[in-house]
């Protein structure tokens, strides 16, 4: 016949638990309590509207994650010209993501892979090239004309939502001549004022 012993109670557990209670109680009753107030969470950056337009141009990361955005400049107003130099063999040149005049945004190359915005001798550290991690950005423009207010806010949303998805902050965002200050591209774009527009009182949660 099985015998069955009684399993005593968790006195520690039981005192424990007690305690809590008793010391959560005694804390609301404090004339100066205040509960807590919760944190904001981090609402998801809803992606912009982006047109695929491929083009061959282009290679492998090598397995390198995405640090860092870099903006350019076409150099031209012509929009149709851009998207044919970009998927042009002969021009060996492509970007990620090409904004228009209007403010649409075309991606040529995806997020894997690498396009080639800059000379694969660039390097963004010591031991990393800056085509492989980073993401590149053109906007139809040229010389001293500035971007429309629609390349603007098509160019925030865009970089907002890449920095939200890679967990970048905004001072991953640099210009072409940041690299290579022999060419001014794009020229005439604060940058610093441009970082000041990514942030948002929830980016230090999301880019934390």
């Amino acid at each position: 016949m099985q015998i069955q012993v009684p399993l005593r109670p968790n006195k520690k557990g039981y005192f424990l638990k007690f305690k809590i209670q008793l010391l959560s109680t005694l804390r609301k009753l404090n004339p100066f309590y205040k509960p807590p107030v919760p944190l904001p969470k981090s609402i998801p950056l809803q992606k912009p509207s982006i047109q695929f337009i491929p083009t061959n141009n282009f290679s492998s990361r090598k397995k390198q994650t995405i640090q860092c955005l870099v903006i350019h400049s076409t150099g031209s107003l012509d929009t149709e010209k851009a998207i044919e130099w970009f998927c042009s063999e002969v021009s060996q040149a492509s970007t990620h993501f090409l904004i228009t005049i209007s403010g649409e945004i075309i991606q040529l190359v995806k997020n894997g892979d690498r396009s080639w915005h800059v000379s694969p001798l660039i390097r963004y550290s010591q031991n990393q090239l800056l085509v492989n991690v980073s993401l590149s950005i053109h906007l139809v423009g040229e010389g001293q004309i500035p971007f429309t207010d629609s390349q603007n806010e098509s160019l925030i949303k865009l970089c907002k939502y890449l920095l939200y998805t890679y967990h970048l902050s905004p001072l991953s965002v640099y210009t072409h001549s940041h690299f290579e200050p022999s060419k001014e591209c794009p020229s005439s774009f604060d940058i610093r004022k441009f970082r000041t527009s990514l942030k948002s009182p929830l980016d230090k949660q999301v880019n934390s």
